[in-house]
């Protein structure tokens, strides 16, 4: 079992399948998008709370 990408046998040189890859890509997107928008949210409720008085 390999720990480090630079130790894969055919590194640097990889191969990809572009249709497997174009098909998840806007799943993808629209995770990262949800993602954003939370982590957005939250730090606009976190910036509201009142600072501590210590």
């Amino acid at each position: 079992m390999t720990e480090y990408i630079h130790e894969l046998p055919n590194w640097p040189n990889f191969s990809f399948d572009e249709g497997f890859i174009a098909e998840r890509l806007p799943a993808v997107f629209r995770k990262q998008g949800r993602l954003l928008v939370r982590m957005n949210l939250w730090a606009l409720s976190y910036s509201k709370r009142p600072s501590s008085t210590h």
